[in-house]
């Protein structure tokens, strides 16, 4: 009995020491940052439309003096609207393409950055 026991314990043993002499591996993780552009919708992105002329049948009705006033007047505020709400629109779409540039040069950065990690 004492044999059987003295076997057994000594298998156990031999099991434990072993699974400890192996060497430790090291488990490395990469991972890979990708930025990604939120772009507004393009309705921000589109150029401004034209306000329109006073309706034909108030036009009529005018006098040569309001309709000269009425279509200056609308003339004038439609320029003004134009420039600032183009100029707003060029800015964004910059803002965009820059951001879109610089998100595209990091992405490729750190793909090459994960490729020579994954070589080593």
């Amino acid at each position: 009995m004492k044999t059987i026991l003295f076997f057994f314990v000594s298998v156990l043993t031999a099991f434990s020491l072993a699974g400890c002499g192996g060497g430790i591996q090291t488990v490395r993780v990469i991972e890979q940052q990708n930025y990604v552009l939120v772009e507004p919708d393009a309705v921000y992105l589109t150029d401004c439309g034209m306000a329109s002329p006073p309706p034909k049948p108030n036009y009529a009705l005018m006098s040569m003096d309001e309709r000269e006033d009425s279509l200056t007047t609308a003339l004038l505020a439609n320029i003004k609207y134009q420039q600032e709400c183009t100029l707003d629109k060029r800015f964004i779409r910059s803002v965009v393409e820059k951001n879109r540039i610089l998100i595209q040069e990091q992405n490729e950065k750190e793909a090459k950055r994960v490729s020579e990690l994954k070589k080593e």
